[in-house]
């Protein structure tokens, strides 16, 4: 999968050598919210050769070449340059410079605004992180950000504070998402919790893994048999407990602490965490992919994930865990010669969405098939 660069507008292939790319998008793992995505690469160039200026706040655009058409190509990181260094050699009286070249994406120009300076409503956390945005710059694309939302924020009233730390809080309230997406010139993203369930899915074989990445695990380090959130200012949501996990594993508590309104809201996600996280299960937690030696259509639909993106894969070698479904929350491409890396952090489905969602029903079961004494028709979602 060849490689595009621009650098404020110019492009660099035929000019320069790439000796290495990469980029990284995205959170180690459900628990956090993305960090501003980063861009590494080298370039060498001969003395004499054109190389246009590269200064701080210079655009980057890298692009991968896919196979959906001649001269297709495919964005996987857009942001703007906040290191370079240059560095010249010399090797049989011909000079060489190498330059190093980093840079963020958008996240991290959020990352530098005060905001709430005259407070912001009650609102869904959707709506609550559009209006973050927007006072930031009427103009900013809120196309992305997914409104109303699930759950509704507390009023915030505590004065001028850091924009994605404030929108970070309402997105990890809420269970829900908000990044940067690289292959829409840089348009912010925010996806609910209830909605990622319904994301494009992509179905790995066991052939298009490498297998040095290939673990599979399972620790009682992650276990949380004991659950209960904080809401409003501070006000403690119901604990939940799960005793037969406790009786296995003692007493494990896990308090999480939200800007959620309703208490109701708080006991809610309590429970869905309790059910998810009250017993250890196998899980995968990365996948690598060279994506030069897979399939021309593999390679199409790989070159357009991002954060939410499904994951699924069957006929794996353990007996412990034979089929996966997850979520991508995590991504690096890195480009050297001769290979395409991208190794994605995903999570385990069942780690969001612990009970059976109605889609997955068979359309002759019944509710006694999946009813206890103390099932209540939230748990199926």
């Amino acid at each position: 999968m060849a490689n595009y660069l621009q650098i404020d507008g110019a492009g660099l292939d035929n000019n320069v050598l790439i000796s290495s790319i990469s980029c990284t998008h995205g959170r180690q793992n459900i628990n956090s919210q993305p960090s501003p995505s980063t861009f590494r690469c080298t370039l060498q160039v001969k003395s004499g050769e054109y190389m246009p200026p590269v200064v701080v706040g210079s655009s980057i655009v890298w692009k991968v070449y896919n196979s959906s058409g001649f001269d297709s190509k495919q964005t996987i990181f857009t942001g703007s340059v906040t290191d370079v260094s240059i560095s010249l050699e010399w090797s049989n009286g011909q000079g060489l410079f190498t330059y190093n070249i980093t840079g963020v994406d958008a996240l991290a120009d959020i990352d530098k605004w005060l905001v709430g300076g005259s407070g912001f409503a009650k609102d869904y956390d959707g709506n609550r992180i559009k209006t973050i945005l927007q006072s930031i710059d009427p103009g900013i694309d809120v196309t992305k950000i997914e409104t109303p939302g699930a759950y509704e924020i507390a009023v915030y009233s505590s004065g001028s504070t850091n924009a994605l730390q404030l929108i970070q809080e309402a997105a990890n309230s809420a269970m829900g998402v908000f990044y940067c997406q690289p292959n829409s010139a840089g348009r912010f993203v925010y996806q609910s919790y209830l909605s990622r369930k319904s994301n494009t899915q992509i179905t790995l074989s066991t052939s298009d893994v490498l297998a040095f990445d290939y673990t599979v695990g399972a620790t009682s380090n992650l276990v949380c048999n004991q659950t209960q959130l904080t809401y409003g200012t501070g006000s403690s949501g119901t604990v939940y407990n799960d005793t037969a996990s406790q009786a296995i594993y003692g007493i494990r508590a896990g308090v999480r602490s939200t800007t959620l309104h309703n208490s109701s809201d708080a006991n809610s996600i309590a429970q869905t965490l309790l059910a998810a996280r009250a017993y250890p299960s196998y899980s995968l937690n990365s996948l690598t992919v060279n994506t030069a030696i897979i399939s021309d259509a593999l390679r199409t639909s790989l070159s357009q994930i991002e954060i939410g993106t499904r994951i699924a894969i069957t006929g794996l070698p353990t007996s412990e865990l034979e089929s996966f479904n997850g979520y991508v929350e995590g991504y690096s491409w890195s480009s050297a010669r001769g290979q395409d890396i991208l190794q994605m952090n995903i999570s385990n489905a069942s780690e969001q969405y612990p009970y059976t969602l109605w889609t997955d029903l068979n359309l002759t079961d019944t509710w006694n098939t999946y009813a206890t004494a103390s099932t209540k028709w939230s748990d199926i979602t």
